[in-house]
């Protein structure tokens, strides 16, 4: 074996310079860059390290976590506020710096909202009932009814000054059983009830309003004379004899001169109403210059006031026909002919007691 591998024949050794850096010697570039690159790459590795892990944390906040001014203790705690989860304690440090700064809140479990299907099966409210308290209801007195057909005592005559109605009870609201015409006797009762007088019938008891009855029995109305025939007079025109006061007329004392300047129909009418009603005290009449009936001679005033002066104007609208009457005027109301059917009507303020006629009645000729 030792012959064998002495036969083999030996390789050339190669010789070079000595002045050429051989593969891997100390002194070569590559193992020169080596030795100094790496621990600037490993320095720099630390300086990139450093710079990332002490970024500011906040965006305006001018306090570093990396501030080199900081304490031990300040640096400690900022890195073991940010990594207490993953960070065990260290051996020798006390345990607070590791404790988290924030203390973590409570986040609250959300309460489902029921959904639309468990609204639509909740059953409905129940309202409650509150029971009213009962009022107390003060007891009414009721008014018996009366009677208004029981006849009362006899009472003597009374007249009926206009055509009348007569009711069952004393107010329009009654039924009309009966009818009297101007200047009926009438049989009043003792019972009257609010300006109404209750009468006696053959069928019975009947209400009529009181201010168309009187006491005076009505006398018939004081005819006038034949009219004279027309004689000339010396101016040649014809006089006529309806200024002449009617011959078969009495004359009225408390008429004075009021007759003067009327015409003969009113003299009638101003002496039927002297000769019915006694207590006119005083009459007016003609007035020269005045408008309307007094100028022209056709107007009577009767100087009476009061419910006696009721007395006389519903005599003179009960007599109007055969009188002549066409308007009669007292206590602010109106009766006239062509208006009959609307009776007694008011009339507007003029000013006064005279001229509204409070103190007297007034009746107007055709």
């Amino acid at each position: 074996m030792a012959d064998a591998r002495r036969a083999a024949p030996e390789a050339p050794e190669v010789t070079t310079s000595t002045n050429a850096p051989r593969r891997g010697h100390p002194h070569s570039i590559a193992a020169v860059l080596r030795r100094t690159m790496a621990p600037t790459a490993i320095v720099g590795l630390l300086v990139a390290t450093t710079a990332l892990t002490f970024v500011p944390v906040g965006g305006n906040d001018s306090t570093s976590v990396a501030d080199p001014l900081a304490s031990y203790d300040e640096r400690v705690a900022n890195r073991a506020s940010r990594e207490f989860v993953r960070a065990p304690v260290q051996a020798g440090l006390p345990t607070a710096l590791y404790s988290p700064s924030i203390t973590p809140t409570a986040v609250p479990t959300p309460v489902p909202s029921p959904s639309v299907e468990a609204v639509a099966k909740a059953p409905a409210p129940v309202p409650s009932v509150v029971a009213p308290t009962p009022a107390v209801v003060a007891p009414v007195e009721t008014t018996p009814a009366v009677d208004w057909s029981v006849e009362g005592k006899d009472a003597g005559s009374r007249w009926s000054t206009a055509s009348v109605n007569v009711r069952t009870g004393p107010g329009t609201a009654f039924d009309v059983i009966s009818a009297m015409t101007a200047g009926s006797g009438i049989t009043i009762t003792d019972v009257s009830h609010d300006g109404w007088q209750q009468i006696s019938l053959k069928s019975g008891a009947g209400w009529i309003k009181a201010s168309f009855l009187t006491e005076t029995e009505p006398v018939a109305p004081v005819k006038a004379a034949p009219a004279a025939k027309k004689a000339s007079t010396s101016a040649g025109k014809e006089s006529s004899p309806e200024n002449q006061a009617p011959a078969a007329a009495s004359s009225c004392a408390k008429a004075g001169s009021a007759e003067k300047g009327m015409t003969q129909r009113t003299v009638v009418v101003l002496r039927s109403v002297c000769a019915q009603f006694s207590s006119v005290t005083s009459y007016g009449g003609y007035r020269a210059g005045s408008s309307g009936y007094h100028g022209s001679g056709q107007a009577v005033d009767a100087m009476i006031s009061g419910e006696a002066g009721w007395d006389v104007a519903n005599w003179a609208r009960a007599n109007a026909s055969s009188l002549g009457i066409v308007e009669v005027i007292y206590s602010q109301k109106i009766w006239t002919s062509q208006r009959s059917g609307d009776g007694w009507r008011s009339m507007s303020s003029r000013g006064s007691a005279s001229a509204d006629h409070y103190d007297h009645v007034h009746i107007s000729v055709s």
